[in-house]
């Protein structure tokens, strides 16, 4: 009976597929819940180094889509996130 639940528990499990992330084009009206949305460019990326993943990420502001933000701002990046922080995806424009 054991072999039996452990086999069904395995089976539940999700796949590596299924924990792969998929990046999308950007479409507003997926986030219409959010407060502030901006375009720019990153000029800094400091991970914290915390187990759960954080990091600190500057952004030169370029554009503001909706809300009101202007100039640097410095935003906080963690795994609870759609997708966790990676200094790869924090470079140039975003």
């Amino acid at each position: 009976m054991r072999k039996i639940m452990l086999a069904v528990a395995v089976a539940l499990l999700p796949g590596v597929g299924a924990a792969c992330t998929w990046l999308q084009p950007f479409e507003m009206t997926q986030i219409a819940g959010a407060e502030l949305v901006v375009v720019g460019k990153v000029t800094g990326y400091q991970d914290l180094g915390t187990p759960q993943g954080t990091a600190l990420v500057t952004l030169q502001v370029e554009e503001v889509l909706k809300g009101k933000a202007k100039g640097e701002m410095l935003l906080v990046w963690n795994a609870g996130m759609a997708q966790g922080p990676h200094e790869a995806r924090a470079t140039g424009r975003c």
